[in-house]
């Protein structure tokens, strides 16, 4: 699958959580960003002293 192929399925799976989420939750989620990055930035790592990352909530 080329990457083009695989984000938009991911991003497809994405959008389908989202929509599962329980709607006494959902109707929170209006002012809620989800932001789907390949990689970590370099700051992100260095602010968590980590060197790899695969979930991060920050809010």
């Amino acid at each position: 699958m080329i990457d083009e192929e695989r984000d938009a399925a991911f991003d497809e799976l994405v959008g389908r959580a989202v929509a599962a989420v329980p709607s006494p939750f959902a109707e929170h989620l209006g002012s809620v960003a989800i932001v789907v990055e390949d990689e970590p930035s370099a700051e992100q790592l260095t602010q968590l002293g980590v060197r790899g990352l695969f979930g991060l909530y920050q809010g």
